[in-house]
């Protein structure tokens, strides 16, 4: 396989990994089309909301779908920003993102919190 010319630069409208780049759109679109932030979750099947704050096993499970939830966000910020993911730079993308990412303030991450589970996840 031929090395790289780095003199060459970045060559944006290139396409290196098409397959890759449309399942990240994929998922991203699945992920746009089920986002909906509420009080106590961002995605209807990730609710991290508890309750009944504590450390019990419940709260644990509830406070580690924050961390998938930033999983998703994670995804929603690479398809935004990879080539040939089909929403390279797309608004709606980056607002879902945004929002997304302010959501946990709001939610948990703040004063006055009541600690529960894993909740520095």
């Amino acid at each position: 396989m031929a090395r790289p010319d780095p003199r060459r630069g970045f060559r944006p409208r290139r396409r290196a990994l098409p397959a890759p780049a449309r399942r990240l759109g994929g998922t991203t679109a699945r992920y746009l089309a089920t986002m909906a932030p509420a009080a106590g979750s961002r995605w209807p099947d990730l609710v991290y909301a508890d309750g009944q704050p504590g450390t019990d096993r419940a709260s644990y499970d509830r406070s580690s779908r924050l961390d998938t939830s930033y999983a998703r966000l994670s995804t929603l910020g690479q398809s935004c920003c990879w080539p040939g993911t089909g929403l390279t730079g797309d608004p709606r993308v980056r607002d879902a993102l945004l929002t997304g990412l302010g959501h946990p303030h709001d939610d948990v991450y703040h004063a006055g919190q009541a600690r529960y589970g894993n909740w520095y996840d």
